[in-house]
């Protein structure tokens, strides 16, 4: 299949091909205008892609300017063979053409990391629906990453103008990647059209939530996740300047509560999580004890279990209000504190 015929190509823009590690799909799908391509449903070889320099056939000598960027992409293991083998996210691109061919490596590598992080939006949304904070087996892997490209990323650009591609590679990972479990299987997404920042004020707050959400899953560890999942909830609580819990429960909780007996439950489970004095004047809460006082969650609920079980309860709360925002998300944040204030009123709380 001619990828062309997939993708809608404005004026000026270019098409983007890139691999994805982790997941698995045997059908085309689109989110937004990102298009998901299975192992071997594009034909690459169709869009004219100039393989570059093989290793074997340098000399020994000092390579420099466009030699050295093809150079050093090929170190990187990224070719023709990598995407006709992976699966793929293609969409397109506002690129500079006459420039990006006298880009340099590193101007590759800016390029890769800006390439990724447009692909990752779709990627969001496939967390949020799919995905679990505790069970990163299942995590698909960064957009531009395929088995076994260890901190690379690679992608494939493609100019209509010239009728030509280029292959680029480089070392764009900037920190850690998920290599638990074997990934995703995205036989069964489906999706409407992908919300985007520009929709609207909740529309933007919606997208930088679902932002920070994949931020959590992919966190190195269990008490980095808990600081940034609760980073998230006072996030969601009020975007827009920093409250204390004492004031962000009530607002959260409005998106939980089924009766005002549930909302109090609520909050007294955030007072637990969040920062709860006992009887001797010791503060026990959970955030209170981690950002403050330097303990890890595993000190704190030393259980697997209870720490798998405290991390599905986290996600019920962010997906409750989520889910309310993107409902929303048209809207302006005024409408949403109106929102939680007659929800509130509805519960008998004042």
């Amino acid at each position: 299949m001619n990828i062309l015929n997939s993708i809608k190509i404005g004026n000026g823009e270019n098409i983007a091909i890139m691999p994805i590690s982790r997941v698995l799909f045997e059908d085309v799908f689109a989110i937004g205008g990102f298009h998901f391509l299975p192992p071997g449903y594009a034909d690459i070889r169709a869009l004219n892609p100039s393989e570059n320099v093989k290793i074997s056939t340098l000399a020994n000598k000092v390579y420099q300017g466009h030699e050295l960027r093809e150079f050093t992409s090929s170190l990187t293991g990224f070719g023709l063979g990598v995407l006709e083998t992976s699966n793929l996210i293609a969409f397109s691109t506002n690129i500079d053409s006459e420039r990006f061919e006298s880009y340099t490596h590193q101007e590759d590598i800016s390029l890769l990391k800006n390439l990724s992080d447009m692909a990752e939006k779709a990627m969001d949304v496939i967390r949020f629906d799919y995905c679990r904070l505790d069970l990163p087996d299942t995590l698909p892997g960064q957009v531009g990453s395929w088995e076994g490209s260890s901190d690379y990323l690679g992608a494939l650009i493609y100019d209509p103008i010239s009728d030509k591609a280029r292959l680029i590679a480089g070392s764009a990972v900037e920190s850690s990647k998920v290599v638990k479990g074997i990934g995703l299987d995205m036989n069964s997404c489906s999706y409407e059209p992908l919300i985007k920042s520009e929709d609207g004020e909740l529309a933007a707050i919606f997208t930088h939530g679902l932002m920070l959400l994949s931020d959590a899953m992919t966190s190195q560890n269990e008490t980095v996740k808990f600081v940034r999942v609760m980073s998230l909830l006072e996030f969601l609580g009020n975007p827009h300047e920093y409250e204390s819990w004492k004031k962000l429960k009530g607002k959260i909780a409005s998106h939980l509560a089924m009766n005002k007996s549930d909302y109090y439950r609520i909050i007294a489970r955030f007072r637990e999580l969040t920062s709860d004095k006992g009887q001797d004047g010791e503060d026990k809460g959970l955030r209170t004890q981690i950002v403050h006082n330097g303990k890890s969650l595993s000190q704190l609920v030393q259980e697997p279990d209870d720490r798998c079980k405290l991390f599905r309860e986290l996600q019920i709360y962010i997906t409750a209000v989520l889910r309310d925002v993107r409902n929303m998300h048209e809207s302006t944040w005024e409408d949403l504190v109106d929102w939680r204030s007659d929800k509130l009123q509805q519960l008998g709380i004042r």
